[in-house]
């Protein structure tokens, strides 16, 4: 048994390695290449560059202008809304910014605005415009809680290469009509997310016609239990909020939490822990065994989290015990889950979560601790999306020397040695704080020196040191989720 569960977790952190690898690596080399580009033909780089800060100094201004406006009027309204349908990125996004702020208002004018023979869904490359005119009305309308945009554009959910499919299935569900019935339980069984929000707001707003959610209640109940079902984790939740107790029972029943069900067993824990229902830790040690056997294999990877905080339930000491020995073990696929347990034990908000809100009184050495957490965020990043070379690439590079010192003040003294040997490979005199020169250096890094590049990047993958310099400054991080909760 043992040698099973050794070969298992071996396997499982070589597949993470690999998976890693596999998404840094292939960007290290692109980037590579495009800063040989960079080194060899520095002129045209730099107009590009030139180009590309005016005409973002420009956007800026005309973003920054349209939220200090006044609101517009209703009579200014028709105006705005031609504006958004022009080509001219700065114009169209300057009155986005200020229809938003009275979505509600502008409703009857933008519903107008998808017959508008301006409003078409074709994407203006030639202006570098990331959306279509008709894109931007819908993508408004989708903000509000719009009954009327299901009938207006509720027939184009197959057209993808629109970008409108989505919010179509999601308007055309949120109707809340019977006679919509087949095509949003379609929707729901190849888990259409959208269709799922579509319900959720309908239930919501209150235009659910009975027998329609009664039709999707039945339709949950039959895939959270039915093995021969596809499996779909929004059915579980759904089945638990609107099931009533029986469907709680039915999810705590002995068939769903067994270590057999290779289906619904992690959606059921989760739901379970969110409605309270408290397991008998017989029944929740076996299935925590089976997630640190199956370490992996789906559900079972998803298994360990829900069952860590079904176990804390009742055995808060031993959950915390077991939760702690994980944190330990960075390359562990557990380790992720872990330190989300102990964050939360802790009431800890998001190591990322930790801008303190405006008015929330702190000392000057309570700024000091979250700037050091702060920059030790910025550069778990960029290394974390791809590795010391994206870190060195780009801009946050050349503050290299202020993360070393933000590394040893949270007390990762390994990390801080790690990031000073990678500064230190990309010169041996250190890496530039200016960007175009620490380019060039880069650019000039033999295979050698990038794999070294690589072999360091992954000691900081760890949730660990951000996690336990977080626990040594618990109140001040408890008080500051508790004020952005507020």
């Amino acid at each position: 048994m043992l040698q099973s569960v050794l070969v298992a977790a071996t396997l499982a952190t070589v597949w993470a390695v690999w998976t890693v690898w596999k998404r840094v690596r292939p960007k290290a080399r692109a980037m590579k290449q495009y800063a040989r580009s960079l080194v060899a033909d520095p002129d045209v780089h730099r107009e590009l560059d030139e180009e590309y800060e005016r005409r973002y100094a420009h956007r800026m201004a005309a973003r920054s202008a349209a939220e200090a406006a006044p609101l517009l009027t209703p009579a200014e309204l028709p105006a705005a809304i031609a504006e958004l349908l022009d080509t001219d990125p700065i114009r169209h996004d300057a009155a986005e910014i200020r229809i938003k702020k009275v979505l509600a208002a502008a409703e009857p004018h933008l519903l107008a605005a998808i017959d508008d023979p301006r409003a078409t869904w074709d994407q203006d490359e030639s202006q570098g415009v990331p959306t279509a005119p008709a894109q931007r009305v819908v993508g408004l309308l989708a903000k509000l809680p719009s009954r009327a945009l299901g009938d207006r554009i509720g027939h184009l959910v197959g057209r993808p290469e629109w970008s409108v499919s989505d919010p179509a299935i999601k308007a055309r569900t949120a109707l809340g009509r019977t006679d919509q019935l087949p095509f949003v339980l379609e929707q729901l069984a190849k888990q259409s997310q959208p269709a799922q929000e579509g319900v959720e707001l309908a239930i919501e707003q209150g235009w659910a016609e009975p027998e329609f959610l009664d039709g999707i209640r039945v339709w949950a109940e039959r895939t959270a239990l039915d093995p021969a079902l596809p499996f779909s984790y929004w059915a579980v939740g759904f089945y638990a909020r609107h099931g009533g107790a029986a469907a709680l029972e039915a999810l705590s029943s002995p068939q769903v939490l067994s270590v057999a069900n290779n289906r619904t067993v992690h959606a059921a824990l989760k739901q379970l822990n969110e409605h309270g229902v408290r397991l008998d830790a017989k029944v929740v040690r076996p299935l925590l065994d089976a997630a640190l056997t199956h370490t992996g294999i789906w559900p079972w990877n998803c298994t360990f989290g829900p069952a860590l905080r079904a176990l804390a339930a009742t055995e808060p000491e031993a959950a915390l015990r077991m939760a702690e020995e994980y944190l330990n073990r960075p390359d562990d696929p557990h380790h992720s889950d872990a330190a989300r347990f102990i964050q939360e034990t802790a009431g800890l908000p998001e190591p990322y979560d930790i801008k303190p809100p405006a008015g929330m009184e702190l000392t000057e050495d309570e700024r000091t601790v979250l700037g050091h957490l702060t920059d030790c965020i910025n550069l778990y990043g960029e290394i974390c999306n791809g590795g010391l070379s994206q870190y060195f690439f780009n801009f946050a590079g050349g503050d290299w020397r202020r993360h070393v010192a933000a590394l040893r003040a949270i007390g990762f003294e390994t990390g801080a040695a790690a990031l000073e040997e990678a500064a230190r490979v990309v010169h041996p005199d250190g890496a530039s704080t200016d960007r175009g020169t620490r380019i060039a250096q880069y650019a000039a890094l033999s295979e050698r020196q990038e794999k070294r590049l690589d072999e360091l990047s992954p000691l900081f993958w760890s949730r660990a040191p951000r996690l336990r310099f977080m626990l040594r400054h618990r109140e001040l991080f408890a008080r500051l989720r508790a004020a952005r909760e507020r």
